[in-house]
């Protein structure tokens, strides 16, 4: 989540215990789908996750869901329901992603993840005037910065993460096709890294985060600006 400090105060209560969402049927720790070389694992603790095609699925987050470190570390919270697979020392990995947000920072994000202290994602988002923004951050050892990138105007945005040696990007495309760069950075705890996505729901009753078109090759981009 990318928030403002007053919202921080009802968050630092305890999580309740977390509901199953009974719509979805896959409670496993795994999850195959063609268009990935590796299984998604996933901790059905905190949501569900249900495939809807070759190349899509549907991961649900409970209520009470969120990943997040304040810009001074003075709080911190990492109780969202992830499904991710083991990346390769270079890749460029893209989907289409459509979050349901019925309440504040209702959304979900692309992760790349290394371990609780350790990770990045490009998040989409509701903020409190009803705008849904893409914003990123990056945490290493839980020190971040957040970086608030700009506003979707539809229901579907295309989200994007390369790796290239020790060069990162994020980038977006409203269409699949023409890419926009939004950040590059250098991560830096990347043994055992893993990418995937996650979703969140940390006000409202839960939410679903619909992930499609995915798309994976493990090999380094070649236009920086286009992350192709």
């Amino acid at each position: 989540m990318l928030k403002p400090i007053f919202t921080l105060l009802v968050a630092a209560f305890a999580f309740p215990a977390f509901a199953a969402h009974q719509e979805s049927i896959a409670s496993e720790d795994s999850l195959r789908i063609k268009a990935l070389p590796r299984a998604l694992t996933f901790d059905a603790s905190k949501g569900s996750l249900k495939a809807t095609g070759n190349d899509a699925f549907i991961l649900h987050a409970n209520k009470n869901t969120d990943l997040y470190s304040f810009v001074d570390s003075s709080f911190y919270v990492h109780q969202v329901p992830m499904a991710t697979f083991a990346a390769d020392e270079k890749f460029i990995f893209s989907a289409k992603v459509r979050p349901e947000p019925k309440a504040l920072f209702d959304g979900g994000a692309l992760l790349l993840y290394t371990d609780s202290s350790n990770w990045a994602k490009l998040l989409v988002e509701r903020m409190d005037d009803g705008r849904i923004m893409l914003g990123s951050s990056l945490i290493t050892d839980r020190v971040t910065d957040d970086s608030y990138h700009r506003a979707v105007h539809a229901a579907e945005v295309y989200v994007k993460v390369v790796r290239s040696g020790n060069i990162y990007g994020f980038y977006f495309s409203e269409d699949g096709k023409k890419w926009q760069i939004l950040r590059t950075f250098r991560y830096r705890r990347p043994q055992g890294l893993r990418i995937g996505f996650y979703a969140q729901s940390p006000k409202g009753e839960g939410m679903d985060f619909h992930v499609s078109e995915v798309r994976y090759r493990p090999e380094a981009f070649k236009d920086f600006y286009a992350g192709e």
